[in-house]
Parts: structure tokens; C-alpha cells; sequence
């Protein structure tokens, strides 16, 4: 597929017009049935025949031409058997030292006489009882050679016997017999040339028309082409129009895909750049600062609606964060109430994050009781666990939360405390999940970065292989 969209095929003028087609193929047909019937009155008529006035010449000339086809198959016939005789002699003849036996013969004798002698050298005579071992073993190829090229000889001696044969011998009678009859066939094509005119006048008229109806019909298969050579381009057009429109629209689809990758790559980009565990920080400091701000001692004047009989609440000591010193938390306000989870439904705060954040934190309550799940939710860095402190069943004021606040608990999961007991020991645990947070925030935002950069590469590579095939 190319990257530049498909060039737009050039349109025809107009689309074949079936209709006016066939109007023309009905008056060349009328006109083709006239001529018909004028060529049918001429075949009709009976043609002059030439005489033969005597049959017994053509007989004889039949006879002969029949001697002379079963000669020539004869002929044909010895000389493919003398290319195949000549190919077997040739490959005979290599294979064989000697052309004949007497040379076989002497050869093998010149060399025994030589062994005898003892003049030769061990090598010499070694490779001299090779040669007569191997000059032995090819006497079959020799003879087989000589046999051959003797039949090949009488092939020959044949084929040249049929050439002599024209002028001699029986084909000579024929041949006399032959030159007496042509006299009387010329006598006989004399008095049939007179016919021959007229039967040739007969078939030139009717070759004449035969010539008017084959230009019609020439006329309606020109015209039947050019109308289908038309309407097969205006198909082609077509097709290469549709193709062109797919084109274009996978063209765009393929883009929109790159752009979609790309798009991607960018996000990713800048979820790396973003530190690890700000939201979760944020919420530590959020709550760090709401506990401080609501559960410090009250003045006087801010507690004039409290009971006579109810106790005091414990003061809470903030444990320092980031190098400032908490303020301490004396008492809470009266009437301050935490619904238990028994009460309260998942409907008691109608947000779909919310109720999920709940069904969770009700999960992992009913597996670790008060415990709390502090570890990070997925990898390889998890925070500290922390635990709140136990209700005391002693009278403890229950304390409640705003549904934002109770939030921020479920993002760092730290259980929300229910007594003012257990202000203290959640306190304590925020801040060391904020210290963990702190601690880790380079090495987790230094791993996603990396996890990150391997999801880019992986999305180039995509673009890449994408790119590659847009262009073939």
C-alpha cells in the first residue's frame, strides 16, 4: 500500500448505452438476412460438373501413387533405423580401446611381450596388466561394435538398393503405363475446361456474396467488441474507483491510528514526568491538617452546649511532620458521632468511588478485623502497615467524618478512627505512611519511568512497522 493516496483514474465520457446498441445490432441483422437468402438461392443451384469420361487413368494413377507412398514409407522407415544403428555405433565405438578384435588382439600381445621382456619398470608394468585386464574385459563391447557397424553397412547398401529402384524393375512398367494414361487425361481435362468456366463464374458469384455476408457479420462482431471493450472499461473505472475510495479510507484509518498511538505516547510521557505517591502525600497532609484543626482543645466559651456529666476527651499529640510542630488536641466538640459500619449502608454516601472504596475497605476488614491494609496496591514497593487503636468500650466518644475526608482515609489505607482514643495511633500511622511515601517516591517514580520508556519504545516500534507497510 502506498503512503500518497491512490491518483484518481481517468473517467470515461459516458457509460454504454445498452439500448442504442441493440437498435444497431437489429439493422445490421436485417441486412444480414437479406444477403442470407441471396447466398442460399446461389448454393441452391445445382453446379456444372466436369465429365470423366474415362475412370480407368485416375485407377491406375491411384495404384501408382499408392506404390510410391509405400516406397517412401519403406524409405522412412530404414533410415530412422540407420540414426539409431549410427547412435549405438557411436557409443559402442567409445567404449572400445580397439575398433576391431585383431586390433584388441595385437594390442594385448604387443604388451605381454613387453612383460615378458623385463625391461619395464614395476610401474610400467603394473599400469601394462591393467591396461590388458581392461583391453580383456571390453572384448564383449568390440564384438558387440563389429556386429553393429555390419548391419549399419547393409542398412546403407539397402537404403542406396531403393534410390537405384526409380527406373528399373517393376516401377519402370508403371512408370510407361503412367505417361500413356496422362495422354488420354489430357484429352479428357480439354473437354472439361469448358465446364470448368462455367462452374468457376457459378462459385466467383457466390464467393462474391459469401464476401458481402461475412463483411456484415465482421461488422456486428466489430460492433458487439467495441460496445463490451466499452462497458469493460467503464467496469474498470469503477472497480479502480472503489479501490481508490478504500484506499483513501485505510489511508485515514491508518493515520488516525498513528495519531491515536501517538496521542498515547505523549500521556505516557507525561504520567512519567508526574512523582510517584503525590496524591497519596497530599492526602496524608489533608488529614494531618484536619485532625489538628478539629480535635484541639476547645476554649470555654466553644463548649457551653457540652453536658455537665460527660468526661473530658483525651488530648491527641500530632507527631511532627516535615520538621513542624503539631498542635495538640485537648477534647472534641459535643455531639460528635461516628456511625458503626453495621448502621451505615453502602448507600450512607452515595459515591460511585466511594461505595467502591467502601466494598474494598469492608473486605479487608472482615480479613485483618481493625487492621489496616497500609501496603501499596500492586509492584514491587508496598507501604508500611498500620493499625489503629482498638474502641475502648469504656465510654469513648464516637467521632464521625465528612464523605472527602473518609475518602482520603480509603486513598492511603489508613482505617478513619471511630473513638478519640484512636486519634493518636492514626495520627501516628499517616505520618509514617507519609515518611514511606516519601522515602520510596524516587525509586517508584524512577521504575515507572522506566516501565513507561519500555511502553514508548514498544508503541515507536508499532509506528515504525506500521509506517513500513503503509509505504510498500
Amino acid at each position: 500500500m502506498s503512503s500518497t493516496p491512490a491518483e484518481q483514474p481517468k473517467r470515461p465520457r459516458v457509460r454504454p448505452d445498452l439500448k442504442a446498441h441493440r437498435q444497431r445490432l437489429q439493422a445490421l441483422d436485417d441486412e444480414i438476412q437479406q444477403v442470407q437468402q441471396k447466398y442460399e438461392e446461389f448454393s441452391g443451384r445445382p453446379a456444372p460438373s466436369v465429365r470423366r469420361s474415362n475412370p480407368k487413368p485416375q485407377e491406375l494413377a491411384s495404384q501408382l501413387e499408392s506404390m510410391k507412398k509405400q516406397q517412401a514409407t519403406e524409405k522412412a522407415a530404414l533410415q530412422a533405423s540407420i540414426r539409431r544403428r549410427l547412435a549405438r555405433v557411436k557409443q559402442l565405438r567409445d567404449r572400445c580401446p580397439c575398433p576391431t578384435i585383431v586390433a584388441l588382439e595385437a594390442r594385448i600381445g604387443e604388451l605381454d611381450q613387453a612383460i615378458e621382456s623385463g625391461k619395464m619398470k614395476l610401474v610400467e608394468e603394473r599400469q601394462a596388466l591393467n591396461e590388458i585386464a581392461t583391453l580383456r574385459k571390453s572384448r564383449k563391447n568390440v564384438e558387440a561394435y563389429q556386429e553393429e557397424q555390419q548391419e549399419l553397412d547393409r542398412e546403407h547398401q539397402r537404403f542406396a538398393e531403393l534410390f537405384s529402384e526409380g527406373d528399373t524393375g517393376r516401377n519402370s512398367e508403371l512408370n510407361q503405363q503412367y505417361k500413356e494414361l496422362q495422354a488420354l487425361l489430357d484429352e479428357a481435362q480439354a473437354e472439361d475446361q469448358q465446364q470448368r468456366q462455367q462452374r468457376q463464374k457459378a462459385v466467383e458469384e457466390r464467393q462474391a456474396v459469401k464476401k458481402t455476408l461475412d463483411d456484415l457479420y465482421q461488422q456486428r462482431r466489430t460492433l458487439n467488441d467495441e460496445f463490451y471493450e466499452a462497458k469493460r472499461a467503464y467496469e474498470a473505472w469503477l472497480r479502480e474507483d472503489r479501490k481508490r475510495r478504500e484506499a483513501e479510507r485505510e489511508q485515514r484509518r491508518i493515520q488516525e491510528a498513528q495519531e491515536r498511538r501517538q496521542r498515547q505516547i505523549e500521556q505516557e510521557k507525561e504520567l512519567a514526568e508526574m512523582p510517584a505517591f503525590e496524591s497519596e502525600i497530599t492526602a496524608c497532609e489533608s488529614l494531618l491538617k484536619y485532625l489538628e484543626q478539629e480535635f484541639r482543645q476547645p476554649t470555654k466559651s466553644g463548649n457551653t452546649n457540652s453536658s455537665a456529666n460527660s468526661k473530658p476527651l483525651n488530648t491527641v499529640a500530632v507527631p511532627e511532620s516535615n520538621g513542624v510542630a503539631p498542635r495538640r488536641v485537648d477534647t472534641v466538640p459535643d455531639g460528635v458521632r461516628l456511625a458503626s459500619k453495621s448502621t451505615r449502608g453502602e448507600d450512607y454516601f452515595f459515591s460511585p468511588t466511594a461505595a467502591k472504596k467502601s466494598s474494598k475497605h469492608k473486605k479487608k476488614g472482615k480479613k485483618g478485623g481493625r487492621q489496616s491494609s497500609t501496603g501499596a496496591s500492586s509492584g514491587e514497593h508496598s507501604a508500611p502497615s498500620s493499625t489503629t487503636a482498638q474502641p475502648s468500650s469504656g465510654g469513648d466518644q464516637a467521632v464521625s467524618f465528612p464523605l472527602g475526608v473518609l475518602e482520603s482515609f480509603w486513598e492511603i489505607r489508613v482505617d478513619p478512627p471511630t473513638s478519640v482514643n484512636e486519634i493518636k495511633d492514626v495520627v501516628q500511622a499517616i505520618v509514617e505512611k507519609k515518611d514511606w511515601y516519601l522515602k520510596n517516591q524516587i525509586q517508584v517514580t524512577a521504575d515507572k519511568k522506566a516501565k513507561v520508556e519500555k511502553k514508548i519504545q514498544e508503541l515507536a516500534m508499532q509506528l515504525e512497522t506500521q509506517a513500513i507497510v503503509t509505504n510498500e
